[in-house]
């Protein structure tokens, strides 16, 4: 497992990335607005290839036109 970044460091690296949020103990998100529930299906697969491209997968949650990427 990597090592967990000291709060206040995650605070500082969060602070430079748009839109990202999170601590240490819940992981980092952020919500990406989609056109409607079939652009958020469309977003989540194109993540999906990616994510087991790379072996790095995130926790998704699809609402009708946001999908929330948690770390």
């Amino acid at each position: 497992m990597a090592d967990v970044l000291h709060p206040d460091v995650l605070q500082d690296e969060l602070d430079q990335l748009n839109g990202w949020q999170g601590t240490v103990e819940d992981g980092i998100s952020k919500s990406f607005t989609c056109a409607g529930c079939a652009g958020s299906i469309a977003f989540v697969n194109r993540l999906a290839e990616h994510a087991e491209q790379v072996g790095h997968h995130p926790d998704l949650a699809v609402s009708w036109d946001t999908v929330t990427v948690t770390y």
